[in-house]
């Protein structure tokens, strides 16, 4: 592979698309061939749509890898590799080879949460018509509502990389309208980013206190924010930019039994820094069995200052926001990743400050079977927060023995550790057995740490974006407000943590 000269300039793309079944594995049988006349394939127009790199321009290796890493995030693609030849004449020739992934997905979660069963159902058809775009369906059944929901997701709206999300949603007890459009930092060269979101959202909204409703309370929440980005200095791995933006937020609240909060009403104003770099490893079987993954070890950090005027009985509000993560590669395979965020107001309104943290651990194990240990370490504080605002430790944060919302407060402890073991090859090149080990502890309030065990089933399929099929059995060691020790099944169409 080259690694750059002055005056090189890229000479010829190649791009091969693969269905989901390559011709060899076509060969199996009838049902293989079927798959690929089903699936939707993606057109070589739109793969070259996401290129960062044209012929005729400057040779520029840093736009071959970012292609590379952006190809692979699309839902359509199961795996991507970008090849430069050896120059000649001055040119460098490059070979764009995708592969594609299942067009339509399901997505399942299901769990015996306190004696009831809970699920979440959703379909998802991905490049629609060879676009790219992606319709989702679902159906969920939680502890506090039934949901049904459509969403449209184009990452190619105005071209490439205008990212879009439209989704209605309609439940047992409000409704959901909400509109994206983004465009993110996609590439170090990228000049300009750019973020509209929409939301209305309206709802019962509940305050837990061991394990039960203290608080039930009508909420109707209505945000529009928009936050440009224009990239001041740029490297060679990496770009800083300032940010500015509106944030406009509304919530009100009706109570139906006990204290609801105050109303909320927001403009702010805001301008921030936001510097990031990029440092990437690629491993396989850490999360997607044989699905490789992109991880940032790069250095990011972000500071963002609003100011609101007076609104609605509300006098001046000022709002801090930042965030910094960083990473650590301790040897081949093995890295540390720590995440850090924090919040807080000032003024007339509830400081509402907020600090998380999260460090994650992951150890790839080149072994006969692949294997990977992954540990993860998160840490929420609050102090003066809104009244609709708590942490859970249970079953859908970090305690996969315990029910939904039996342990709520102002902070929160979770520490999560689990041994996973592949088997490095797909069975009739559809999926890849696994299984796992795992130990959950956590806390949240003032609370005693609560502890499970559990071992799980895994089964990967790379052509499938969620990639991974997880089948627990967990042993809660303490009782909770809302159960005994014993055992809970969950299924999951994606890792705990």
């Amino acid at each position: 592979m080259p690694k750059g000269e002055a005056g090189w300039r890229v000479g010829r793309i190649t791009i091969h698309t693969t269905p989901v079944f390559s011709e060899a594995d076509a060969q199996r049988g009838g049902f293989y061939r079927l798959a690929d006349v089903l699936a939707v394939g993606t057109p070589e127009a739109l793969i070259r749509e996401f290129l960062l790199f044209h012929e005729g321009e400057p040779f520029d290796e840093s736009r071959i890898q970012e292609t590379e890493r952006n190809l692979r995030g699309l839902g359509f693609v199961m795996s991507a590799k970008v090849t430069p030849g050896e120059p000649h004449d001055g040119i460098v020739d490059v070979v764009v080879e995708t592969q594609d992934s299942w067009t339509t997905e399901p997505n399942i979660d299901f769990s015996n949460d306190g004696g009831r069963s809970l699920y979440d159902v959703a379909v998802a058809q991905k490049d629609l018509f060879g676009t790219g775009a992606e319709a989702n369906l679902r159906v969920a059944n939680g502890r506090e509502r039934r949901t049904a929901s459509v969403e449209f997701l184009d990452p190619a709206t105005f071209g490439a990389y205008w990212n879009s999300d439209l989704l209605y949603a309609k439940s047992s007890d409000g409704n959901e309208e909400k509109l994206i459009v983004e465009r993110p930092l996609y590439s170090l060269a990228t000049l300009h980013t750019l973020r509209i979101a929409i939301d209305h959202l309206l709802q019962d909204t509940r305050v837990y206190q061991f394990g039960q409703v203290a608080s039930l309370f009508r909420q109707d929440h209505r945000q529009i924010a928009l936050t440009a980005g224009r990239t001041v200095t740029a490297t060679s791995n990496g770009a800083t930019r300032l940010l500015y933006g509106v944030d406009a937020v509304s919530d009100r609240f009706q109570a139906v039994h006990g204290i609801e909060p105050d109303d909320r009403h927001f403009r702010f104003l805001e301008l921030g820094v936001d510097a990031t770099a990029f440092d990437f490893i690629k491993l396989d079987h850490v999360n997607l069995g044989m699905r490789e993954e992109d991880f940032n070890l790069g250095r990011h950090a972000s500071i963002v200052g609003g100011w609101s005027p007076p609104v609605d009985g509300h006098g001046v509000v000022w709002r801090i926001r930042g965030d910094a993560s960083n990473g650590w590669l301790i040897a081949p395979g093995r890295f540390v990743v720590g995440t850090l965020a924090a919040s807080t107001r000032a003024g007339d309104a509830r400081r509402n400050a907020i600090i998380s943290g999260e460090t994650r651990f992951v150890a790839r194990l080149n072994t006969r079977y692949p294997q990977a240990f992954v540990a993860r370490l998160g840490v929420d504080y609050g102090s003066d927060l809104d009244r609709d605002v708590q942490f859970f430790a249970d079953g859908q944060n970090g305690l996969r023995a315990y029910p939904n919302f039996a342990f709520a407060g102002a902070n929160r402890l979770v520490l999560n550790a689990e041994h996973r073991l592949f088997l490095g090859r797909e069975l009739l090149d559809i999926f890849e057995p696994g299984a796992a080990v795992f130990i959950d502890n956590g806390r949240a309030g003032r609370g005693p740490l609560r502890t499970d065990l559990g071992v799980g089933l895994r089964i990967g399929i790379a052509r499938l974006e969620s990639a991974m099929l997880r089948f627990d059995v967990a042993y809660a060691l303490q009782h909770s407000p809302l159960s005994r020790p014993g055992l809970v099944f969950s299924f999951a169409t994606s890792q705990a943590f």
